[in-house]
């Protein structure tokens, strides 16, 4: 049975710039777009980026292993995320699993700290997913 999880903190906002918070924080984002680049559909009015853990972390045997980087990493950061400008961030969880019909549960430690983090939480769940 083949089982994984992704887990990134998505951010965007009229005035985010995902270069701010890079400086602040020393992280490195994906799918980093700033307010202003061009694209072939015209100038972006919103900045957004994503973050997630490491290669190195995410592809760990431990399935919640980037899950809890994510939540280790982003409660000292909270005011930076604010200060670069993200006014909509959430916290994106994907559960892909080879089988059809699935359950996903949390520790309570892995509760608690979702709900700290005081920010919307998605969860998607796809079946019969293969490598």
């Amino acid at each position: 049975m083949t089982d994984k999880i992704e887990a990134s903190l998505r951010m965007t906002g009229d005035n985010f710039s995902p270069a701010v918070l890079e400086k602040l924080t020393g992280w490195t984002l994906v799918r980093k777009k700033e307010v202003g680049d061009l694209t072939k559909r015209g100038k972006l009015t919103v900045g957004s980026a994503d973050l997630c853990p490491p290669k190195e972390v995410e592809n760990n045997e431990d399935l919640f292993k980037g899950l809890e980087w994510i939540l280790e990493v982003v409660p000292s950061h909270l005011s930076s995320i604010n200060k670069s400008g993200a006014d909509d961030v959430y916290l994106d969880i994907a559960y892909y699993r080879d089988v059809a019909v699935f359950n996903l549960g949390f520790k309570p430690e892995i509760l608690k700290k979702i709900a700290n983090l005081n920010m919307p939480f998605l969860i998607s769940c796809y079946g019969d997913y293969m490598d």
